[in-house]
């Protein structure tokens, strides 16, 4: 095994093991959220990004974790991986995961995915409340 094959074979290994849980779609709660979730309401900026290698890396398609993009998941270096968050003045109940990030000069941004970069493009940029749906912690 060469030396860069082996870096992303431990990568790959280090994920597995400190993400155990990779949901692929996440739940959705209706109206409410269960009482053994918590919420935090934060403001930030809610921008969207495409799978383009100009918006992206050379892995336009696949995610910071290794998943295929798809509708329903964020980025933001703010929150951790498999992060559920809600953004309601702009998707109503709409759940999103966070499975990729963002360049590191990006604070309290979350880049939600669209499958054009035309919808991405006239998207924008909105600041608005983002809720952080914090999962129970296991007894």
């Amino acid at each position: 095994m060469g030396k860069r094959n082996l870096i992303s074979f431990l990568g790959l290994l280090f994920l597995l093991l400190a993400f155990p849980f990779f949901p692929s779609h996440a739940p959705s709660f209706g109206a409410e959220i269960p009482s053994e979730y918590e919420v935090e309401t934060v403001k930030m900026w809610v921008t969207a990004y495409s799978s383009s290698v100009n918006e992206t890396d050379s892995t336009p398609l696949i995610t910071a974790i290794g998943t295929k993009v798809r509708d329903g998941i964020a980025a933001t270096n703010m929150l951790p991986i498999g992060t559920l968050i809600k953004i309601p003045s702009l998707f109503g109940e709409k759940v999103f995961v966070i499975e990729d990030r963002m360049h590191p000069r990006k604070r309290w941004v979350v880049d939600v995915w669209m499958k054009s970069k035309e919808k991405a493009i006239n998207f924008g940029s909105t600041l608005t409340e983002v809720l952080i749906i914090k999962r129970p912690t296991k007894k």
